[in-house]
């Protein structure tokens, strides 16, 4: 190689390096204060519900940055933990878009033929569950594939609703992020049909069960109940377990997305080599 060739590959590197470091310089600090939040959420990350709070921070910074390479990566690998690995798919693909010769790269291309994988093996179980109607019990979670949504069987005991609300929060069955349901989402379930108003799965036939909704009357710290004995949406003591109305708790959460809203696999996050969670510096 001569001087001349020398010469080139050497600009070649500055203008590359300036490029890096004015594009580092043009990155709105407001978006790099949303990256550092989406990490800080990710840190106090405990279950998959809390993975949601990191992605809208790095959705807010996507916005303010559209093309910034590292805010996708970030998105990717947050989705999968949250195993919405239809929406980590989506995400890597913008990253390999931006920054498409990283070394890296080989990696991330990798994960999302998993992602694809799993999307079509999840989607094979829809298909299946469709077949079996409504509701059906698979590892101790009952899938709705009607409205998309997860249940947890009824825990069977009776509950106050501060309990019922410390019992939502504390299941850790399949990946946790429970929450009290809603009323829509309980008269969802009844069905006149069915043995005590609602399918046999749910163990909570004639029960009054407690909703996320609270209800205040006369200082009275209340909350919202659905009652299936007769379809009633009642208010009631939140401190009051009335063991003659048996007050229950079900736990509900919204269907692991990856297509359409359906349910993802359970199992482990794909995050093995490739680094995951990128700093705004890394690149």
């Amino acid at each position: 190689m001569d001087r001349r060739q020398i010469g080139c590959l050497i600009g070649v590197v500055i203008l590359l390096a300036w490029v890096s470091i004015t594009f580092a310089e043009t990155i709105p600090e407001e978006a790099q204060r949303y990256m550092a939040r989406g990490f800080a959420a990710v840190e106090m990350a405990k279950t998959l519900k809390d993975y949601e709070r990191a992605v809208r921070e790095f959705e807010q910074a996507a916005k303010l940055a559209p093309n910034w390479p590292d805010v996708y990566s970030n998105l990717g690998s947050v989705q999968a933990k949250a195993r919405n690995y239809g929406e980590a798919m989506r995400y890597y693909k913008r990253y390999l878009e931006l920054a498409p010769q990283t070394p890296d790269t080989a990696k991330v291309r990798e994960e999302i033929y998993k992602f694809e994988y799993w999307v079509e093996q999840e989607n094979l179980k829809k298909d299946l569950r469709k077949e079996k109607g409504r509701f059906s019990l698979e590892d101790g979670v009952i899938y709705d594939s009607q409205l998309g949504l997860e249940w947890a069987p009824s825990d069977g005991h009776v509950l106050n609703h501060y309990q019922a609300e410390g019992y939502v929060r504390g299941l850790s069955l399949a990946g946790g992020g429970w929450r009290l349901p809603t009323r829509e989402e309980l008269k969802s379930l009844y069905d006149k049909t069915k043995p005590g108003n609602v399918d046999p799965v749910f163990g909570v036939g004639d029960k009054w069960v407690w909703t996320s909704e609270l209800w205040n009357e006369a200082s009275i710290p209340g909350a919202v109940g659905f009652y299936f004995y007769d379809g009633e949406v009642k208010g009631g003591d939140r401190d009051n377990i009335n063991r003659q109305s048996n007050r229950r708790a079900l736990a509900v959460r919204s269907g692991q997305s990856i297509v359409d809203s359906e349910k993802a696999s359970a199992v482990s996050p794909p995050i093995g080599a490739h680094k995951g969670v990128r700093t705004y510096k890394s690149q």
